[in-house]
């Protein structure tokens, strides 16, 4: 929080204001938000406000309470006796008694020899519990073996007292309770785990033990489990499956880190070495996506090659990286702690500070200035720090991406090193840095390698990026029985044979299970320090008894391994352990002592404790994202330590955690979501009746506000839209925060292609306006992207209708200069899509106006790109050629890499009506400048027309290249035009068969207007390689006629033409085709290449129609001058076509 008068930082605890004196706002105590003065109720939250004004920025809290109620995954055992209310009514009141006594007693025992808790007594039943107050690895095999006991112990009883008929019934279920703290007997758990096990056991039969699926999943290697079918359980909606336990079966069951050789991946290690050297002798950067279960050994690999890589002669520039694990996380975490690392920022820097450090870096890196500085601002908004003056207010993420990947460009050449980036936990990774990844490893230009550790469900999601030719994807496989007994060789001297065994087949494969069974038995003392310097670093303990390990069941699920060493701490750590896992994977001292109240020599003491039984580990790599914080050993240990916690009690930490973030430097930078995150978590875990709950709304909208600007800084749309989601739902109504959110929503969507979805997050702010929620700015920037919206999807009555409240003589009355512009552009695109062009050029002066009005380059830089689209249409030629070329100018000059790759695109496609050799080197530029921009729609628009100038200048193996390369195009336009091209290449080398593939494709019908020519084209072409000949030529007329009205003389309008017109010279259909090319036929106005093409057309008209008014020598003058023209042009494929029918006609002469 800032000082109302100065805006300096106000310090935690602080009453006043230590640059000016001015005293700080108050705060609520309950809430924490800003206390108007004179309040006595909070306005946040409704709580009376105490005299007492604590100020908004709270110092450490004080020492909590220890935890009253816990949330623990236990067992609960029920048992009843058969019949017992009749074998009561029949004997005498003592000798019931006695039975009664008898069989308490044999409970009681057995329960306590398994670890068990006795719950409560009710008649004839008992209710045990596991995992209380302590948990175990094997509660669940624990609670039946003394099930089985019991059923054996009343068997015996009945015995022993003459009852023969005396039975058990007992029933187990596994699953998470709230626990009391403290509480003996009764009282102890609650939740409906216990209302099952009594149900169960009403269903098991006399003299057995029944079980949930549950438990039967975690003993079924130590048991002999059956199934017992579905059975209705009252309470349940659902059949519920249950087993039965028949008995014991012989033992059979085991399985990453202390630190062990690597074990196993020798081959994934070798290729991941060599993708490193490749990349580095080819100079551009290549991508590892490593994969696999968690525990797997992805990190272990990491290390491995990291000292690998300290042992090259050469210099290696190393980053490491982690995706936030917590919610969404900050979408670009991993690259930020990369430049932090480069650039030598630490956690504790100030803005200033961070920025002078980044300003020095730069400096070194990139001799020239306005570079320099164009980095710097991009690479600071990365770090959360905004950049000076505001010049690159609206770039998008193609800027920022070609920023980035010249950072380490820049970082590469000037140290003469390959980088390498270790990107972890990328499962958690966010959409838009996925893209930028994949960008990165497209387009950089030096020699990088990237290693991506996640998940399988990383490639599920984005199944894209393991297609990219320089990615190579490593799935980790679960290791061997032989493999993990060298692990626990390496681990454990002296190990006895059984125990080694147990321990193998209780790993299922995973390395990290065998590590931690490991931890286990030292933390419980069966293990000791071997006292060698070298490996193993464990010993077997002599006294310690090994049938006891057998005992102690090791766990399907590691889950419950961590419980049970977590339930080992004393109440300190334990508290340290559960504020870390309300923190997040890392953490900070700074957070741990802000968390608990606890002074910093008495935390760093347990953490140090912590450190040594290996829950905790201090991250020591200076290159590390990480460096200097505390982490986790294992992310399972944080989610056991943060669910075991009370929802109320993880509610205060996540609030106490928001109070310390807030404190942070750069809190509304990169930490924005991650305060997020903490509010939202406390809001769902609060109770409805809580009064601190109503109040977080007003601050969790402020604060997802602030996490969507970021977001959207960074290009991560996605989170964006996820973000934006969650504001709407804590919002109250169509307030301010939620018009922008929506309007944020829209850009983002827009950059996704999601179409529809920015129609309907726009539609309430154009609906019927609400005072003083949108103003005119936000309602024109609304209408302007959903006009956009309708208008890809080619619905032009929509994009018509969203601009219409604007289009009245007034409409731009009270809208900004930039907004303004913004709109006007898609009003030019309206109405030049309805062929409507004085209308056009109206808007068209009117958004030049205002754009000069802005003075905001990226608004200046897509008016001219519009004006220089909007006067090629016009065939404006000589004008529109100059236009273009300043729209590039201007773009580049400011490097506004976006509104650059527009100006290339529009100057590619109106171009190759200039001069179809240079069209296509523009075209080159274009797709490079689009491929680094990592703008996929915009690239794909400029893939179509380079296809269509290769094919003009007869470079078709190029062409193929290009075309299979971007093989699933997503924009329908760009896919149906870059087919007939295709269609058309083929074709023209004889290869009709492979020109029907190409188009063998679906398509949309439902285009309307200019979006439509791409279809016509393609159902013509199609029906003329088929030998549909009436139908083609029918097809073709329609076709041109359509793309007359559209485009005039320019555009599409020629190709579709030239494409064509020879249809009908095949047909004879001599009359048709002089009627087709008669808008062009002594036309002055033509550009070079339609000139050209209509002499060739015209040449070969008149030399095949015997009607032709035209003598001899004129024809061949016609065929001279075309041949020169389409020559002068470029457009070698007409050439040879043109030049082929002047040498048959001479021959035949």
């Amino acid at each position: 929080m800032v000082c109302s008068s100065c805006a300096s930082p106000l310090l935690p605890g602080a009453r006043f204001c230590a640059g000016c004196g001015t005293p700080a706002p108050p705060a609520c105590a309950s809430c924490t938000g800003v206390l108007p003065p004179g309040a006595r109720f909070c306005p946040a939250c409704g709580r009376e406000v105490d005299d007492r004004l604590t100020p908004l920025t709270p110092g450490p809290p004080a020492t909590p309470a220890a935890p009253v109620a816990q949330r623990r995954v236990v067992s609960v055992l029920f048992c009843d006796l058969v019949g017992f209310t009749g074998l009561a009514a029949l004997r005498d009141p003592e000798e019931v008694r006695e039975l009664l006594t008898a069989y308490f007693d044999r409970a009681q025992e057995i329960v306590a020899r398994y670890g068990g808790t006795i719950e409560k007594f009710i008649g004839d039943a008992v209710m045990a519990v596991w995992g209380v107050p302590t948990a175990h690895e094997d509660d669940a095999e624990r609670s039946v073996r003394a099930g089985l006991d019991l059923v054996d112990a009343v068997a015996r009883l009945g015995e022993d007292l003459g009852v023969p008929a005396l039975a058990l019934r007992v029933g187990i279920v596994t699953d998470e309770v709230a626990v009391t703290v403290g509480a003996v007997g009764q009282g102890m758990v609650a939740g409906d785990p216990v209302n099952v096990a009594a149900r169960v056991q009403a269903a098991a039969t006399p003299g057995t033990v029944w079980c949930d699926h549950a438990t039967a999943r975690l003993v079924a290697s130590t048991f002999d489990v059956r199934d017992a079918g579905d059975h209705d359980l009252k309470g349940k909606a659902e059949p519920v499956r249950l087993h039965a336990v028949a008995g014991a079966t012989p033992t059979a069951t085991g399985l990453d880190r202390l630190d062990v050789p690597l074990v196993g991946r020798g081959r994934d290690l070798a290729l991941l070495q060599q993708l490193l050297h490749a990349a580095v002798e080819e100079g551009r950067p290549r991508m590892a996506v490593v994969t696999g279960a968690a525990g797997i050994g992805k990190s272990r690999i990491a290390r491995e090659l990291e000292a690998y890589v300290d042992g090259l002669p050469q210099p290696v520039l190393w980053h490491g990286g982690r995706c936030v694990s917590y919610g969404d996380g900050v979408a670009f975490s991993a690259l930020s702690a990369a430049v932090r690392v480069r650039a030598g920022i630490g956690d504790d820097d100030g803005p200033e500070e961070a920025r002078e450090r980044l300003h020095t870096v730069l400096a070194d890196l990139v001799p020239d200035v306005t570079e320099r500085r164009w980095m710097e601002a991009h690479l600071l908004r990365l770090l959360g720090l905004p950049a000076q003056g505001d010049e690159l207010a609206d770039t998008g993420r193609d800027d920022r991406f070609a920023a980035w990947v010249l950072w380490f460009e820049r970082l590469s050449e000037r140290h003469r090193a390959p980088v390498v980036w270790i990107v972890e936990d990328a499962h958690h990774a966010d959409a838009g840095f996925l893209d930028f990844v994949g960008h990165l490893v497209a387009r950089g230009r030096f020699p990088g390698f990237v290693v991506v550790l996640a998940r399988p469900e990383l490639l599920e999601a984005r199944p894209r990026l393991a297609t990219h030719g320089r990615t190579a994807v490593l799935n980790l496989e679960r290791l061997s029985p032989e493999q993990l007994r060298t692990i626990v060789d390496e681990l454990v001297a002296a190990l006895p044979e059984a125990v080694a065994d147990l321990l193998v087949h209780r790993s299922e494969g995973l390395p990290l299970f065998t590590v931690e069974m490991v931890r286990a038995l030292h933390d419980q003392d069966f293990l000791e320090p071997s006292g060698q310097a070298q490996r193993p670093p464990l010993r077997w303990c002599a006294a310690a008894d090994s049938t006891a390990v057998e005992s102690m069941r090791a766990p399907t699920s590691l889950q419950l391994l961590v419980a049970s060493r977590l339930d080992l701490l004393a109440p300190a750590p334990r508290r340290i352990v559960d504020a870390a896992a309300v923190l997040g994977q890392t953490f900070t001292l700074a957070g741990l002592c802000a968390l608990t109240g606890a002074e910093a020599p008495e935390v760093e003491a347990h953490v140090a404790d912590l450190c040594a039984r290996e829950l905790f580990v201090r991250v020591t790599d200076r290159l590390s994202a990480d460096h200097g914080r505390i982490a986790f050993v294992q992310p399972t240990v944080r989610v056991v330590a943060y669910e075991g916690q009370a929802r109320r009690d993880r509610a205060d930490l996540h609030l106490a955690a928001v109070r310390h973030l807030e404190a942070v430097p750069g809190a509304h930078g990169e930490l924005g979501a991650v305060i997020v995150q903490h509010l939202l978590d406390a809001h769902a875990l609060l109770p409805a009746a809580d009064p601190r709950r109503d109040g977080l709304g007003t601050r969790l909208v402020a604060w997802l506000a602030t996490a969507m600007a970021q977001a959207a800084e960074m290009g991560a749309a996605q989170e964006v839209l996820h973000l934006g989601d969650q504001l709407l739902t804590h919002a109250d109504g169509l307030t301010v925060p939620a018009v922008r959110a929506r309007i944020a929503m829209a850009e983002a969507a827009t950059d996704l292609a999601r179409l529809d979805l920015v129609v309907d997050v726009l539609a309430p702010v154009l609906a019927t306006p609400v005072p003083g929620a949108a103003t005119p700015d936000d309602r024109a920037r609304s209408a302007a992207l959903a006009s956009r919206a309708h208008g890809l999807r080619g619905d032009v009555e929509a994009q018509g209708a969203a601009l219409r409240p604007f289009l009245g003589p007034d409409g731009l009355e009270r809208v900004g200069p930039g907004a303004a512009a913004t709109l006007c552009v898609q009003a030019v695109l309206w109405h030049e899509g309805r062929a409507d062009w004085s209308a056009a050029l109206v808007w068209r002066d009117l958004m030049l106006t205002h754009a000069e009005r802005s003075g905001q380059p990226p608004v200046v830089a897509v008016a001219l790109c519009t004006a220089a689209q909007s006067v090629s249409l016009r065939g404006q030629h000589l004008v529109a050629r100059e236009l273009r070329r300043l729209a590039v100018d201007y773009a580049r000059t400011h490097h506004l890499t976006a509104q650059l790759t527009h100006s290339l695109l529009v100057a590619l496609a109106f171009g190759i009506a200039d001069d179809v050799a240079q069209a296509v080197a523009v075209g080159e530029e274009a797709v490079t400048t689009a491929g680094r921009a990592g703008g996929r729609p915009m690239l794909e628009q400029i893939v179509s027309n380079q296809v269509l100038a290769l094919r003009l200048a007869g470079r078709w193996t190029e062409l193929d290249a290009l075309a299979e390369a971007h093989p699933d195009l997503e924009d329908h336009v760009a896919a149906m035009m870059t087919r007939v091209q295709r269609a058309l290449a083929a074709d023209t080398r004889g290869r009709s068969a492979e020109a029907l593939g190409h188009l063998d494709a679906p398509v949309r019908d439902d285009l309307d207007g200019y979006d439509r020519l791409w279809l016509d084209a393609t159902l013509a072409l199609q029906a003329h390689l088929e030998g549909r000949r009436s139908e083609a030529l029918d097809r073709a007329e329609q076709l041109c006629a359509l793309a007359l009205h559209h485009c005039g003389l320019v555009d599409d309008y020629p190709h579709h033409l030239t494409m064509v017109a020879p249809w009908f010279l095949e047909a004879g259909e001599h009359d048709r085709l002089r009627a087709l090319l008669a808008p062009v036929l002594d036309e002055p106005g033509l550009t070079p290449l339609l000139r050209a093409q209509a002499l060739w057309l015209r040449a070969a008209l008149e030399d095949a129609d015997p009607a032709s008014a035209l003598d001899a020598r004129a024809v061949d003058a016609l065929f001279d001058q075309a041949v020169e023209a389409l020559a002068a042009v470029g457009a070698a494929a007409d050439l040879t076509r043109a030049d082929a029918a002047r040498r048959a006609r001479r021959a035949r002469a």
